[in-house]
């Protein structure tokens, strides 16, 4: 228990360093270069396909954006994906499916990730981007989150100039969506 509650403790720290660094370094910019998105997709589909796996969990990747690339950093647009593709994981129940989607829509690339878990209920649809905001208290603390990953996520795509939102699908679950200009 205190080896569990330590690394948890130490990832709090290292996710609230990184919300720090975010929020003062107001210029991520000056490292921004062309990305392709389709390679960050595949990649953070990569890194949590284990996970999936041992879920019995289907991943599947939507590409309607061909070649689209966007002014960003690899780095971060990877970590962004991952922490939404690995929330669809946690919050998924057995043998569910993930959709992830790219597409171009009125100029702008427009990335979803929706999994068929319980979903969110609309009224926390604004806080789930605040530090350590959780909807579901016990059963997030069971899953390993920390309350931080949506925020550091918030902050890296409003670095972007991108948007990020919750939308609430008919079929159920959750969607986060991402827009961001297009290169």
């Amino acid at each position: 228990m205190i080896e569990k509650n330590t690394h948890r403790m130490a990832q709090i720290i290292q996710d609230l360093l990184q919300l720090s660094q975010l929020e003062a370094n107001k210029k991520i910019q000056d490292r921004f270069m062309p990305v392709p998105i389709q390679p960050v997709i595949n990649s953070s589909i990569q890194l949590c396909q284990e996970k999936a796996t041992q879920k019995g969990i289907s991943i599947q990747y939507q590409d309607e954006s061909g070649n689209a690339q966007i002014l960003g950093s690899n780095d971060l647009l990877n970590q962004v994906m991952t922490n939404l593709v690995d929330n669809a994981i946690k919050y998924s129940d057995e043998n569910g499916n993930i959709q992830i989607r790219s597409r171009i829509l009125a100029g702008v690339l427009r990335v979803s990730v929706q999994d068929d878990g319980p979903g969110i209920d609309p009224k926390h649809a604004d806080r789930v981007f605040q530090r350590f905001y959780r909807t579901d208290k016990a059963r997030s603390r069971d899953k390993g989150g920390t309350g931080l990953g949506l925020a550091i996520v918030k902050h890296i795509i409003q670095g972007h100039n991108g948007q990020i939102h919750l939308e609430h699908p008919d079929s159920g679950g959750a969607s986060f969506v991402i827009t961001l200009p297009l290169l």
